[in-house]
């Protein structure tokens, strides 16, 4: 794990806050987020014709973990609720289609997260001034089978994209530091999702995926329960866990971020 030579430690600051939220934020904050394949409808078996999905969600996230921009970093451990109070903008939903046996996902993330903040350090009380802009893509294909009564499994494959925009400034009477970095990178995906129809209303599904590339790797695990409404609508709740080691440059972030989401699904 790299070690930033001007390293701002105990800054706790719901801190620092933001910053590697920032930093990362895959945020999500509020991602406030992705789910890694959509999909809450749908476990019996299809006919022969085109079937679609739109899903907006929320995500709830927290973030723990090291991040680093330039050389300040700082250990992240960030509620959802402190991501909330900063979050300027987000917007996030998934798209779905599928034919017989075969589905293909789309899904995409937009965070802006701003931090005004002064530290108390003893005497020095530096000021931190955050502001990050992160929009996180995916898009999987995948084949489906059904080894038993209401249970398909998807098998998946895909990548993830995330492009940060992070600018980390720290003032004091004495010093201004200020460090932007844009990251952009991409990991290739390896996944399965396993769904149940427990009852005509009600399924429930388990998704994961791993990979590696742009990163030196990541890996999500999802479960959801989704119960349909109408024939046309379901309402879903999961709680999804997402894993991310990143290091290029003088840029890293190195942590997780997990919590339930919320969401609706639209499906003809």
């Amino acid at each position: 794990m790299p070690k930033c030579p001007g390293m701002v430690r105990g800054m706790t600051v719901s801190a620092f806050v933001l910053a590697s939220a920032a930093a990362m934020i895959q945020v999500a904050g509020a991602q406030i987020a992705p789910l890694p394949v959509d999909t809450t409808h749908a476990t019996a078996a299809r006919p022969m014709r085109a079937r679609f999905i739109v899903a907006p969600y929320g995500w709830m996230t927290g973030i723990s973990g090291e991040t680093g921009v330039g050389d300040l970093s700082a250990n992240v451990d960030i509620s959802f609720s402190e991501l909330l109070s900063h979050l300027k903008f987000g917007a996030m939903g998934s798209f779905e289609a599928g034919y017989g046996h075969w589905l293909g996902v789309l899904d995409g993330m937009y965070a802006s997260v701003g931090a005004d903040r002064q530290l108390s350090r003893g005497r020095v009380q530096p000021e931190l001034d955050l502001t990050t802009k992160m929009l996180i893509s995916q898009a999987f294909a995948g084949y489906s089978v059904s080894p038993g009564p209401g249970i398909m499994v998807d098998i998946l494959a895909g990548a993830r994209l995330w492009a940060v925009d992070a600018s980390l400034a720290v003032s004091t009477d004495v010093a201004n530091r200020t460090r932007s970095r844009s990251p952009t990178w991409a990991d290739a995906l390896g996944g399965a999702r396993v769904r149940w129809a427990v009852s005509p209303k009600w399924q429930v599904s388990l998704a994961g995926d791993g990979g590696a590339g742009g990163s030196k790797g990541t890996g999500e695990g999802i479960a959801t329960a989704a119960y349909d409404v109408s024939r046309y609508w379901s309402l879903f709740a999961s709680y999804r866990y997402l894993y991310e080691h990143y290091e290029k440059g003088d840029y890293f972030f190195i942590g997780h971020m997990a919590g339930p989401a919320i969401g609706g699904a639209y499906h003809w």
